[in-house]
């Protein structure tokens, strides 16, 4: 068939992007036969680029990576006072709960109340691998769900293949609605499937990539995307909330998560992606394809 260059102007975020990492600007044709399918091809000759997209690039303040509080200044110890006890915890309370710090006159100790412990054993396990900025966020969705849904994902968290998708996996399991987290027909294994898509894709698309940032327990992603700028190939570094909202969710609009037979027994990321239509287009695909690389600058 003939080859068709589009150039696809797309805003961030837009359920387009999050369909399979698509560029901010990009140029390129579908794909010519099954066997190329999301495989990246010569892109052929060179196409004028349409607009300068940087002004659509917005940054704000967010709260990845994790910042630590400031440490508050103690207060000085009044002459002939010694220290008789200290204690630190990091817990959540919840909604209509309290926590409540004693002081044991006869032990000279202090004491808490030691709320009941919502989460299992194998959940607890599952957020402790979770980078820090996540875990509260991942407690307070978890622990309202059933024993028998805990260890489930906690199962998922601790046996996660590749482990550059643990911050997506644990993001999305954070922030998924209960209704969806207990829904009958919903399988926790397309969390893991999900991440893997899109790793699994990255390194088919020329003009984006997915950046992980390994920063210990703050680590977290983001991506970088390839644009043609008035004649240079510049780079623009997405804030990372907006890939973990746009590009790595699972569910973006009003639709439940789900990847069985009423939605062709496959996840809407590897439908829009791999399945083609009679004419060898991939359905979804319209407009993507390998960027070209002019010159080089970066913009943040």
């Amino acid at each position: 068939m003939p080859s068709l260059t589009r150039s696809v102007r797309a805003a961030v975020p837009a359920i387009v992007l999050a369909a399979a990492l698509v560029a901010v600007l990009v140029t390129g044709s579908p794909a010519e036969t099954p066997e190329q399918r999301g495989a990246t091809v010569d892109p052929g000759d060179p196409v004028r680029c349409t607009a300068d997209l940087r002004h659509q690039v917005t940054t704000v303040p967010f709260a990845v990576p994790h910042a630590e509080p400031a440490t508050p200044r103690r207060l000085d110890r009044p002459a002939g006072y010694v220290l008789a006890d200290s204690l630190e915890s990091t817990i959540f309370v919840g909604a209509g709960e309290e926590y409540v710090i004693r002081f044991e006159q006869g032990r000279q100790a202090l004491n808490d109340t030691l709320l009941p412990y919502t989460l299992t054993p194998t959940m607890r396990a599952g957020i402790e691998v979770a980078p820090a900025w996540l875990r509260l966020d991942l407690e307070q969705n978890i622990r309202s769900l059933s024993a028998v849904k805990q260890d489930g994902l906690g199962e998922l968290l601790l046996g996660l293949g590749d482990p550059r998708t643990v911050d997506e996996v644990a993001f999305a399991m954070a922030h998924l609605s209960k209704a969806v987290l207990t829904h009958g027909d919903f399988q926790p294994e397309l969390l893991e499937i999900n991440a893997e898509l899109m790793y699994q894709i990255d390194p088919e698309l020329a003009f984006v990539e997915i950046v992980d940032y390994d920063l210990g327990e703050d680590s977290y992603s983001t991506t970088r995307y390839r644009t043609v700028v008035a004649g240079d190939t510049v780079e623009i570094e997405i804030p990372s909330e907006i890939y973990y909202w746009w590009v790595a969710m699972p569910k973006v609009s009003d639709e439940m998560t789900l990847m069985n037979a009423s939605v062709y027994d496959m996840f809407w990321r590897e439908y829009l992606y791999y399945e083609h239509d009679d004419h060898g287009t991939a359905r979804g695909a319209v407009g993507w394809g390998p960027a070209r690389l002019v010159g080089q600058s970066r913009v943040h």
